[in-house]
């Protein structure tokens, strides 16, 4: 099949459609089916440059359309205010307040209160966003409280967050049920 459609180019002379139909008929030859394959002069006619810059057009003004309704929808949007060290947030049904902040030794120390309940990962959605980079918190040393895991309905469970940063300020995020509280971090007075 290649070198009669070599030939046929190099001849010269031949359009691509009889070069394609030339390629099926050598193909019913072998014994392959003919079906499957586009004949040349297929499509109804040719598409006109014209008809191609309306499309193009239309399907920007289309994307345009919906670009708009998506920020009419947004717009109304309002993140949620950052706390103060003290105050209590509710995020799906858990109750959440940061008691308190130190930085000692190079590490920052949150103290935190949950409530709501029963969660075996409850207190594991804590991220500390500091200039650069977003921490996780790590287990705090024993001396300085206990660390946080799973949280209890009705018991209110105390315990500490260490993040391995002393940088201030930052924002302390905690996340749960597609919701976000946070918490204005500033350096202990």
């Amino acid at each position: 099949v290649q070198p009669l459609i070599v030939q046929l180019v190099a001849v010269g002379g031949h359009s691509l459609g009889e070069i394609q139909e030339a390629h099926l008929t050598s193909l019913q030859e072998v014994g392959l089916p003919r079906r499957g394959y586009p004949v040349a002069g297929s499509y109804p006619g040719p598409v006109k440059t014209r008809t191609l810059l309306l499309l193009a057009v239309a399907s920007g003004l289309i994307i345009l359309l919906a670009g708009s309704i998506k920020l009419f929808l947004i717009a109304d949007d309002e993140p949620s205010p950052h706390l103060r060290i003290g105050a209590s947030g509710a995020a799906g049904d858990m109750s959440v307040t940061v008691t308190s902040v130190d930085q000692i030794d190079g590490q920052t120390f949150v103290g935190v209160r949950l409530v709501g309940a029963d969660d075996a990962d409850g207190a594991s959605s804590w991220v500390l966003g500091v200039v650069g980079e977003q921490l996780r918190p790590l287990a705090p040393p024993s001396s300085i409280g206990p660390a946080c895991s799973a949280t209890n309905a009705v018991v209110a469970v105390d315990c500490v967050l260490a993040f391995r940063t002393d940088k201030s300020p930052g924002v302390l995020r905690y996340e749960r049920a597609g919701q976000t509280l946070r918490w204005d971090i500033e350096s202990p007075d």
